[in-house]
């Protein structure tokens, strides 16, 4: 009787834990907005993995443009791994993405990233990750 208790406690705290997560990244894609989209050029002045949800951590960047300094956020470290893309400070890059207030600052949610002659494209014109299922399908579905 005591090991079931404790096997249903278990069940319903993780099945709990993952509606909130998914809840929470729901929420983060709602922030992109179509009609807020714009391209920056700029330096990277910092790269950051954010190990704010899940696994594995968001990356975001400081990317200094001739207006302002603006955090851009790219997505999982997991994804961007794979991308043969290497973004380090001083990288000299282009972001196309959403233009948005995230805890009260103006950030970026990055649609593409342009570095030299690479790109790598992380959202579709909605804002829905090109990641979303990536895991279960493997890279070559994206592709």
């Amino acid at each position: 009787m005591f090991n079931i208790r404790n096997i249903l406690v278990a069940v319903m705290i993780l099945g709990n834990s993952i509606f909130l997560f998914a809840a929470n990244a729901r929420g983060y894609s709602r922030l992109y907005d179509a009609q807020t989209v714009t391209n920056l050029n700029g330096k990277v002045t910092r790269v950051e993995v954010l190990k704010s949800r899940g696994p594995d951590g968001g990356v975001h960047l400081q990317l200094k443009t001739d207006k302002e300094e603006i955090s851009v956020h790219l997505g999982p470290s997991w994804f961007l791994n794979g991308q043969n893309l290497n973004i380090k400070k001083d990288d000299v890059i282009e972001v196309k993405g959403s233009r948005v207030i995230i805890e009260n600052r103006p950030a970026i949610i990055a649609a593409e990233i342009h570095q030299g002659d690479k790109m790598v494209i992380l959202r579709d014109q909605d804002g829905v990750p090109v990641w979303s299922g990536w895991r279960k399908r493997g890279p070559s579905a994206n592709q």
